[in-house]
């Protein structure tokens, strides 16, 4: 099939990943060489998130997948991950120590030692991921990196903290993670690695989720309806039900608002809350779509519908006429408006400037 439709081979899947990716990951190293023969800058491919076969051969500690990639393209090893994490960046962080020694011998080689000093996005260079909280043998090594780029210099402090940090780590591996925190960065949504598409179907389909369970909770509220009209108690056994409700009440009238009016209210509150910004996402994310219409005339419609449900089961009080207008006049108008003057202050951060005044005005005092 390669030699039919070779183009073939420097496709990405759905999920950003292409033939010599998962061959590298899973060290197929005759199909990596079928594939590289096919092209060779294939060995330079880069994955959604920017992570070529180097890397991956390096995450799963492939040594021979890792020398062939090397052998036919050197400058490989420079490629950095959408996080600026290198292919020995990697490799520390999943233990892959001997995939590691092996690039590194191969850095020096190719006297390419600046790659030791490459940090990720997180600030971390290769040696402050090996030491870990070693800062004083950290400190040393790192100045004699930067002090010299002669290669046996270099590989002299590198083997030393080798032989006192690897091999202790290869025994008992030190986490500087908790299992929470890689899991969310596994999932956290990163630009260039997810498509626009991937997020805003994911977004549609929780909006509609949050849209089906808050109108579900506007027609059957906590403690249901009541079935029929209430009438005044006459007889003394009722003297406890009818300190507990109002003394008149009509079918269709949810019973929690007769019994705590405050916590209805509160129910109500954040259900439209939630009900209603579901439906502004839900407008947002199929901007554009055809039959944008009819979308329209259905989005509006259950909106009514929910508003018509809320006036329903709510008491004819003045009060809760009131409370009634806000939820279904006001929500609507506000929400679009409160999420528009959000954004345009998360993007200003205004409380950076103002610790930035704060500190040039203790400067200047002091």
């Amino acid at each position: 099939m390669i030699s039919l439709k070779p183009e073939f081979a420097g496709e990405l899947n759905q999920n950003g990943f292409g033939p010599i990716h998962l061959a590298s990951a899973n060290g197929y190293l005759e199909i990596v060489k079928e594939l590289l023969m096919v092209n060779r800058d294939h060995c330079r491919l880069k994955s959604r998130d920017k992570r070529t076969p180097l890397h991956y051969a390096a995450i799963k500690g492939r040594i021979e997948v890792i020398n062939e990639l090397v052998f036919c393209c050197e400058d490989s090893v420079e490629d950095v991950t959408i996080r600026g994490e290198t292919a020995l960046h990697l490799a520390v962080k999943n233990n892959q120590f001997e995939a590691f020694r092996f690039i590194v011998e191969r850095v020096r080689q190719l006297n390419k030692e600046d790659i030791l000093n490459k940090k990720d996005q997180e600030g971390n260079t290769v040696v402050e991921l090996l030491l870990g909280k070693d800062a004083s043998s950290t400190t040393a090594v790192v100045n004699a990196m930067n002090k010299t780029r002669r290669a046996q210099e270099l590989a002299q402090s590198l083997d030393q903290v080798l032989e006192n940090s690897i091999n202790e780590a290869t025994s008992e591996v030190t986490i500087t993670e908790s299992p929470l925190d890689r899991l969310v960065e596994f999932f956290k949504f990163q630009r260039g690695r997810e498509s626009p598409s991937d997020a805003r179907t994911a977004l549609l389909v929780i909006a509609v989720l949050i849209a089906t369970a808050t109108y579900q909770a506007g027609l059957s509220p906590p403690g249901g309806v009541w079935q029929d009209d209430g009438k005044p108690p006459t007889e003394s056994s009722n003297s406890n039900h009818n300190a507990s409700t109002s003394s008149r009440y009509s079918a269709g009238l949810a019973i929690l608002s007769t019994k705590d009016a405050i916590s209805f209210r509160l129910f109500l509150l954040f259900n439209s809350a939630g009900f209603y910004t579901s439906l502004f996402m839900i407008r947002i994310l199929t901007c554009g779509f055809p039959l944008r219409l009819e979308l329209e005339i259905c989005i509006w419609a259950m909106g009514f519908t929910y508003s018509t449900a809320i006036l329903t089961i709510t008491p004819k009080s003045l009060s809760g006429i009131l409370f009634n207008v806000v939820i279904v006049a006001v929500f609507p108008i506000a929400i679009p408006l409160f999420a528009k003057w959000w954004r345009v202050l998360m993007e200003k951060k205004p409380w950076k400037c103002l610790g930035n005044r704060i500190h040039f005005r203790r400067r200047n005092l002091s």
